[in-house]
C-alpha cells in the first residue's frame, strides 16, 4: 500500500484546476483526522461525493477480507460526512450523476420544497412518489400563484402541485407557467417534465426553459422523456448547465441529494453554541456542589 491517505488525495485534487468534482469509493476511512480536515477545507470550493461501501455486516466483512481495514461505524461516518461538507450517495449511478450536476450547477436549493411542472399527470405522480419517499416536500402553491396560473392555463389544469398544464401545452404555455411557479415564494426549485405528445415542442420548450433559468436564482431541473425524439433538446439543456434526466423519478431523487448537499455545506459555517451558564447553583461546598472545583491561585483545584 502507498503511504497516501484520503486527506492527501483530497488536498491534491482540491488544488488541481482541471478537477471539478471529487468522487471517492471508500471501504474504510483510514486516518480520520486527515480526511476530515482536508474535506472541510476543500468542500467549500469543490464538491466531494463519497460512495462508502460496507453498510451491511456481510459487505463490511467482505471489505475487511480484501483490504484488512475495519469498515467502522456507519452512523458515525454519516455524521462526520455531514459535518465536513461531504455528500454520501447510495450507488454508482448516483455517484456520477451528482458529480456532473454539482460540477456545472452553481445554484443550490435553499430548502427542500419542490414544484413539479408537467404536461402529463402520470410522470408528475411518479416524480412525487420518488421525491417524498426520499425526504422531500412538495411546495404548497400560494393563492397568488394559483390565481396567476388560472389566467394563463386551461380551466382543467390540476390546480395544485404537481402543476399539470395538460397534454396540449406548447412552448409558450410552458414558459408562462414556469415564470409564475419559479417566482412562488413557497418554492425552492422547479422540476419541468415534458412527455412527447401531439402538441409537444421539445426543442422549442427547452430553449424557453433555458432563457427562464438564466433569469432566476432558484434551481431549475428538467426531465425530457422520449429517448431519441428529444435528444437534441436534452443536449441543449445540458449544455446550458441545466440538470436533465430521461426519467422524472431520477430527477426527483437527484434533487433530494442536492438538498442534502446544500445542508451539508451550510453546516460547515455553523459554530457550536455554548450551553447557558447556570445562575441558580447553591454556594460551593454545600450539597451536591461540594464536588465542584474551588479556585486556587493557578486555576481550578480539586
Amino acid at each position: 500500500m502507498l503511504d497516501v491517505s484520503w486527506g492527501d488525495l483530497i488536498y491534491y485534487l482540491g488544488d488541481d484546476p482541471h478537477t471539478k468534482s471529487i468522487v471517492i469509493y471508500m471501504e474504510s476511512i483510514g486516518e480520520a483526522r486527515s480526511f476530515l480536515s482536508a474535506a472541510r477545507e476543500v468542500a467549500m470550493t469543490k464538491p466531494i461525493i463519497v460512495l462508502k461501501a460496507g453498510r451491511t455486516e456481510a459487505a463490511a466483512q467482505a471489505a475487511t477480507s480484501h483490504t484488512g481495514a475495519l469498515a467502522g461505524s456507519d452512523e458515525v461516518l454519516n455524521a462526520a460526512f455531514r459535518r465536513c461538507g461531504v455528500l454520501r450517495v447510495d450507488n454508482i449511478s448516483d455517484l456520477f450523476d451528482m458529480a456532473e450536476v454539482l460540477s456545472k450547477q452553481p445554484k443550490l436549493p435553499q430548502g427542500n420544497r419542490l414544484t413539479i411542472l408537467t404536461n402529463a399527470g402520470g410522470p408528475g405522480v411518479i416524480a412525487t412518489d420518488a421525491f417524498i419517499q426520499g425526504g422531500g416536500k412538495l411546495a404548497e402553491i400560494t393563492p397568488e400563484t394559483k390565481a396567476k396560473l388560472d389566467q394563463i392555463l386551461p380551466p382543467h389544469w390540476s390546480h395544485g402541485n404537481p402543476v399539470d398544464i395538460l397534454g396540449d401545452a406548447d412552448c409558450d404555455r410552458y414558459a408562462q407557467a414556469l415564470e409564475v411557479t419559479a417566482d412562488d415564494p413557497n418554492s425552492d426549485a422547479t422540476l419541468v417534465i415534458l412527455t412527447p405528445q401531439a402538441m409537444s415542442q421539445p426543442t422549442e420548450t427547452a430553449a424557453k426553459l433555458i432563457a427562464c433559468a438564466q433569469n432566476h436564482t432558484k434551481p431549475i431541473m428538467a426531465s425530457w422523456m422520449g429517448g431519441e425524439s428529444v435528444a437534441p433538446a436534452m443536449h441543449a439543456l445540458n449544455d446550458a448547465a441545466i440538470p436533465t434526466f430521461s426519467y422524472p423519478d431520477t430527477a426527483a431523487h437527484i434533487f433530494n441529494y442536492m438538498c442534502r448537499y446544500s445542508n451539508n455545506l451550510r453546516a460547515l459555517y455553523e459554530t457550536p453554541s455554548c450551553p447557558p451558564t447556570p445562575t441558580n447553583l447553591p454556594p460551593i461546598g454545600s450539597g451536591c456542589n461540594k464536588f465542584l472545583p474551588k479556585q486556587g491561585r493557578r486555576g481550578a483545584i480539586y
